[in-house]
């Protein structure tokens, strides 16, 4: 009892500071002309009533504080409260009704009338029923009637109810006034949302205000419409709220035309399938799962046997083995599957090819994303005439150097003979490729390629001990695009862009001494706009690759490689080849012919231009190279990569290219603590976009727009 006097004292002080109120000192210690005023608005069922008394001084003369600061509401909860503990009722509701006058459109002031006018009715009951002299919850209620004028006592339940939809009709009515800023004033985050109390409230005791259906008054269409724009997970609360709304959901088949379920706990396969056999619409199924059980035969045939299945995404939170899959999948004749993603997969000897099979003469995209095991044996893949996009990814490198995790190994010539009209191919993490006796049936193929993109983790697993393996990928033509080298190996750099088609079979030119390629042997792209390439690659052999694009001023992104540096595959212990290029030099003299007027982004990786690195005073980084060549070769360009590795000293050039005119985005990953805040303000104050870029993903703008939504989020699964 004392520490709740107490709290009321420090509560009233707290209050009496307030510096908005527009009154001084405190209402009488007699609240019957306060409580009268206030339930006779209400009674009244005027909607401007409540708040013309809000205006107006109480019936005494005193003239209520007006204030809309969220901690006077606050503190007057908490004081009413406080009184409600101690039991004093009357002095609770005279404070409630006083938060109603503070503010009468907020929703704090209702609840807080109807909590304690709800808690006084259950302790007279209670007194009620032990029996004894009258309580003193029974007086309170007594004292209650006659301040508002109520006949009898149980008739306060009444009086309760209009104070609800008071609230209710304020707080509707503050929302349609204030729009986006929502019907409670508390802006604090952890604050009761008392506008939903309310709605609860009067759910509890059935008023039609809590009962208003929207989609009773709005037209159908207009409903759906709504619906369509809401998550699944939302849709799927939306099938709870009651009868009317689970029916025109269900009946409106375009909203389960994509469907994304996650499992991550065991469930039972009969509501599984009767879920599917509800929606034969489906076109896009998203299932996430966790359990090897959430995947079971019977589930992936009810999937794929869908009607008018389009694109499935099959996504394992840890990796996902199950050997005796295939032979229990029952599948159907046809299917018309156009785009199939599989996450977390580890591949057997015979998965996932019944449904590759089964969906060789629709699929248009493959994505096959941190598989495990070896993928497309020469037996296994069929022929898919109208595949256009294939990814292809392992596990990521700091994954495998964690829990060393094994290699996707895969070979390229049979996915080459499967894959003619292929125009998107993406290798990237983990990956291994098989590199055996030399296949000439890989001539020829992949002529609609546009884009290419190689990952750092790529290696190639050779069967002898030759200086340069025999080429694995189908030589570039001239409807390449797009080319992003993420490897420094410089045998995966040579291997795809320098192995011509020969008779005789695979002729490498030689990595110091120039081109080797007989007339009309070598690659010839003039339609490539992005070429990435982090190993290093020897002038003359860069500029049988880029002389032609950059000639017809097709080229807009541009990375290379100053310096050859060890492939981050090196320590795995893997046969590597001992290929060692001597590297570029200073670009502005050894790539002066490198000239496009409309380039636009413009990267170097590696690079330190320094001649004298022995000195111990004076700078330990030259980049003036660099941006000597971009004034001079590329006017154009307005984005700069700056990736110099280990290097020191490399804080004041990219300063120095912040301060350059013609720069408006900067990657790189050199800055950190004190430089990183010092060049970030400064790049604020000149309009520069200071970019923290990994550099094992490619940076810079990309000039293709992904033509469905299953690549629209590619690359985070991917890189």
């Amino acid at each position: 009892m004392d520490s709740h006097r107490s709290a009321m004292r420090d509560l009233i002080e707290a209050i009496a500071q307030c510096r908005d109120c527009n009154s001084q000192g405190r209402h009488a210690k007699e609240k019957g002309c306060h409580i009268r005023q206030c339930a006779r608005a209400v009674r009244s069922s005027d909607p401007a009533e409540m708040r013309l008394v809000a205006d107006q001084p109480c019936l005494c003369g005193y003239s209520w504080p007006r204030c809309t600061s969220s901690t006077h509401m606050e503190a007057l909860d908490r004081l009413a409260d406080v009184q409600l503990q101690d039991e004093q009722w009357i002095s609770a509701i005279a404070t409630a009704m006083g938060m109603i006058r503070l503010d009468p459109t907020h929703a704090a002031g209702y609840c807080r009338v109807a909590k304690v006018m709800r808690a006084l009715d259950g302790a007279a009951r209670r007194a009620t029923e032990v029996g004894g002299s009258e309580s003193k919850a029974q007086k309170s209620i007594n004292l209650l009637t006659t301040y508002t004028g109520v006949q009898q006592p149980a008739q306060l339940r009444s009086l309760e109810i209009k104070f609800i939809k008071a609230g209710l009709r304020e707080v509707e009515k503050r929302r349609v006034e204030n729009g986006a800023q929502g019907a409670s004033s508390l802006g604090r985050p952890n604050t009761i949302n008392h506008a939903r109390v309310l709605q609860l409230m009067a759910h509890r005791y059935g008023l039609p205000a809590a009962k208003r259906d929207p989609t009773r008054l709005l037209p159908l269409e207009l409903v759906q419409h709504i619906f369509s724009f809401l998550s699944f997970a939302a849709r799927i609360c939306c099938l709870r709220v009651n009868r009317n709304w689970y029916r025109i959901m269900m009946a409106t088949s375009k909203l389960w035309t994509q469907v994304e379920l996650i499992a991550t706990r065991p469930t039972s396969d009969k509501i599984f399938l009767s879920f599917l056999n509800r929606h034969p619409e489906i076109q896009t199924f998203i299932y996430d799962f966790k359990l090897p059980s959430n995947l079971s035969a019977k589930r992936l045939s009810a999937v794929v046997k869908l009607p008018s299945l389009k694109r499935l995404l099959l996504r394992s939170r840890v990796m996902y083995s199950n050997p005796e899959l295939p032979s229990k999948l029952d599948l159907p004749r046809t299917c018309h599957l156009t785009q199939l993603r599989l996450v977390a997969f580890k591949y057997a000897k015979k998965f996932p090819g019944p449904i590759l099979e089964l969906a060789s003469g629709t699929l248009e995209v493959l994505q096959l994303l941190r598989v495990e095991g070896t993928l497309f044996e020469d037996d296994e893949i069929h022929p898919m005439p109208r595949l256009r996009k294939l990814a292809i990814t392992g596990a990521s490198l700091a994954e495998a150097d964690l829990h060393r995790t094994p290699d996707c190994v895969t070979t390229i010539a049979p996915i080459a003979r499967a894959t003619p009209n292929l125009e998107e191919f993406l290798i990237n993490g983990l990956c291994s490729v098989r590199v055996g006796p030399w296949m000439p049936e890989v001539n020829g193929r992949w002529k609609s390629l546009r884009i290419i993109t190689i990952g750092e983790g790529l290696r190639f697993d050779t069967r002898g001990p030759r200086s340069l393996a025999p080429r694995c990928f189908p030589p570039p033509t001239n409807s390449m695009e797009k080319i992003d080298i993420m490897s420094t190996d410089p045998l995966v750099a040579h291997n795809y862009l320098f192995t011509v088609n020969l008779e005789e079979g695979p002729a490498h030119p030689s990595f110091n001494g120039g081109p080797a390629f007989p007339d009309g042997a070598g690659p010839a792209m003039p339609n490539l706009h992005t070429f990435r390439c982090r190993a290093a690659i020897a002038p003359p052999l860069l500029q049988r690759v880029l002389e032609l694009p950059a000639g017809a001023d097709n080229l807009r992104v541009l990375e290379l490689a100053i310096i050859p540096t060890p492939s981050p595959r090196g320590n795995r212990r893997y046969w590597h080849p001992p290929v060692q290029p001597a590297g570029i030099g200073r670009p502005d003299q050894v790539l002066s012919w490198l000239r496009c007027e409309h380039l636009e982004h413009i990267g170097l990786h590696d690079f330190n231009f320094l001649e004298d690195r022995s000195s111990l005073v004076g700078p330990k980084f030259d980049g003036s190279p660099f941006t000597n060549w971009i004034d001079s070769n590329f006017p154009s360009v307005h984005s700069v990569a700056v990736y110099p590795g280990d290097q020191p000293d490399v804080e004041r050039y990219i300063f120095s290219l912040i301060m350059h005119p013609k720069v408006r985005i900067i990657w790189q990953e050199s800055l950190h603590g004190v430089n990183l805040e010092y060049c970030h303000t400064k790049s604020q104050e000149l309009g520069v976009d200071l970019r923290i870029w990994p550099k094992n993903r490619p940076s810079g703008p990309d000039f293709l727009v992904p033509e469905d939504h299953m690549d629209s989020f590619l690359s985070s699964c991917v890189w």
